[in-house]
């Protein structure tokens, strides 16, 4: 439900706010006080082309943001928002767009900054709009077969079994289709083998070349070394100077000397003996290792060879062991997958050709259903049509097979499934059936929609259906009857009507006053929502009385008692 809609500085609007209800809302207002250009705002906050001239006049930004409240839907549009970072908000839309002087503009959605088209994929849940010279679904011949599927429940989950059948027959044939050929297979066959031998005889594991290049600084290094450990051991143990061991030893001379006079001198005693051990420890530790410093050219070489594999191996197939191991574990796959290729393709083969029976099958089944459901949806939207005053009205749907289905051309199937479906009219006697697209007239445009809608608004599940002006042309008791339709269709959704007619305002279950004052040499334009004594002055006012009228206030009085007895009658049947 579009709970709230503020605009700012579109057209002669300069700043309202409408907070519209459930149920049917109508406004109303003279012309060129700014009705229209509230569907064009709610139009522009929902994806429409916007050019820089909509901006008011001397402003150099324009704004519209639109509250929705959800119902239907709900799952779906939280998904959608979920999988775009876009906070869900506990079922509450808030779409904001600007548009500045330059042509520049944004869009938000709960907040976040979201494209244009991302826009207009969720556009489709929320409102529905039509007018004499815009509508969106049901003109779109795509949706046609969705409503008349819709329409009957056994031909709706019969399309479901179909569409599930051809998303299978479509998905092995990709299987069969990525199956190089033969001359291919034996290609890549060798390649796998190479690259699996190659990585299986590598054995390589992370940390062995950092093990490896430790081990070889040693051995390039190995007489440097050599010549330290030899110099090393000649500080501590001394030999053409005197060395770290004699100097303690001769400490200890000295000290122990002194401790036979001064017993303090006992605990440097204990610690230069520590010494001595540590420093005799190091010097054992030195020659040991003296002893193992040998250049060896065959294992530097055996080394190298190594590093070499390991670095080979990395630049290959991965930079670590994890990666590697990924790349050998997918190859082995692929290897197994390419030698039973000719298997594969053979069972798979032998699915798709029943596959393509059981599509055979059910579509002509969902055909026929579809055909027969068709009869019944058509002596509906007749019966609407005739209510609506279009006494001469022909309606048709077309359900054709498509070529492609018929010659079993599945793989060029749409997810539409095997009919294309449309819906024909004809206005007058005498006259071919037509695309509903290509009915001339806005007028009648409008009441061919609002006869479909009460047959389909249920099954579609948009909570908002928005008419602009759907009253075109018509009068008297055709227009009592566009009422009680549009009455209808609102019960248990909402629906915002712009009309011109006492008739279809009496029905509302809210009312809004669309109006302009000039200030200065300002236009603005205001919107008010009325209580009974303002519908009843506004339903003067349509219908051309004197607010003094006395006779022109007991018309309109009877109006609005006629409308609100049969929406009491309808409520009680509900």
């Amino acid at each position: 439900m579009l709970a709230s809609l503020h605009v700012k500085n579109i057209a002669v609007i300069k700043d309202i706010s409408i907070n519209f209800g459930n149920g049917l809302n109508i406004m109303t207002g003279e012309t060129g006080a700014g009705k229209s250009i509230i569907i064009d705002s709610i139009n522009f906050v929902l994806g429409d082309r916007a050019e820089k001239n909509i901006i008011r006049s001397g402003e150099e930004n324009a704004e519209v943001e639109a509250v929705f409240i959800l119902n239907s839907f709900e799952t779906i549009l939280s998904e959608i928002l979920n999988n775009n970072g876009i906070d869900w908000n506990d079922g509450i839309l808030i779409i904001r767009r600007t548009l500045n002087i330059n042509g520049r503009g944004e869009i938000r959605v709960n907040g976040f900054s979201v494209t244009l088209s991302f826009l207009k994929s969720i556009v489709s849940y929320l409102l529905d709009v039509h007018s004499q010279h815009e509508t969106q679904s049901l003109l779109n011949e795509n949706n046609h077969l969705k409503i008349l599927d819709a329409y009957a429940a056994e031909t709706n989950s019969l399309n479901v079994v179909f569409l599930k059948k051809l998303k299978e027959f479509k998905s092995l044939q990709q299987v069969i289709e990525s199956f190089p050929q033969p001359l291919d297979i034996e290609h890549q066959m060798d390649l796998l083998n190479f690259q699996i031998n190659e990585i299986e005889e590598s054995n390589f594991h992370d940390f062995e070349e950092e093990s490896l290049i430790k081990e070889r600084n040693v051995i390039q290094n190995s007489e440097k070394i050599l010549s330290s450990l030899v110099n090393a051991i000649s500080l501590l143990e001394g030999n053409d100077i005197i060395g770290i061991e004699t100097i303690i030893l001769n400490l200890l001379k000295e000290i122990s000397f002194l401790n036979r006079f001064d017993y303090s001198y006992g605990s440097i005693l204990d610690r230069l003996e520590s010494i001595l051990i540590e420093i005799r420890d190091i010097k054992n530790s030195l020659d040991d290792s003296l002893k193992n410093i040998d250049y060896d050219e065959n294992k530097l070489q055996s080394i190298e060879k190594r590093i070499e594999q390991i670095r080979m191996v990395k630049r290959k197939y991965g930079s670590d062991e994890e990666s590697i191991k990924s790349f050998l574990l997918k190859s082995i796959e692929r290897r197994n997958y390419l030698s039973n290729a000719e298997q594969n393709i053979s069972e798979i083969s032998s699915s798709m050709s029943s596959l393509k029976k059981e599509l055979t099958e059910i579509g002509l089944k969902l055909h026929e259903l579809r055909v027969s459901s068709s009869k019944s949806f058509v002596d509906n939207i007749v019966k609407q049509l005739n209510d609506l005053g279009m006494k001469n009205a022909s309606f048709s749907v077309s359900v054709e097979l498509l070529d492609d289905f018929i010659n079993s051309n599945f793989l060029e199937l749409s997810l539409n499934g095997p009919d294309k479906i449309k819906f024909l009219i004809s206005l007058n006697k005498g006259e071919p059936l037509k695309d509903l697209k290509r009915v001339a007239s806005g007028g009648e445009m409008s009441r061919i929609m609002l006869a479909i809608k009460n047959i389909t608004a249920n099954l579609e599940g948009i909570d908002t259906l928005i008419f602009d002006e759907i009253d075109s042309g018509i009068s008297g008791n055709a227009a009592k009857t566009v009422s009680q339709k549009l009455f209808n269709i609102s019960i248990g959704r909402q629906v915002i009507v712009v009309t011109h007619l006492s008739q279809i305002a009496a029905m509302a279950d809210l009312n809004y006053l669309i109006h302009k004052h000039v200030s200065g040499d300002e236009t603005l334009t205001y919107v008010s929502q009325l209580d009974e004594e303002g519908v009843i002055n506004e339903l003067m006012r349509i219908s051309g009385s004197n607010n003094s009228s006395k006779a022109g206030y007991l018309s309109s009085k009877e109006l609005r008692d006629w409308a609100t007895d049969y929406k009491t009658k309808k409520n009680q049947i509900k």
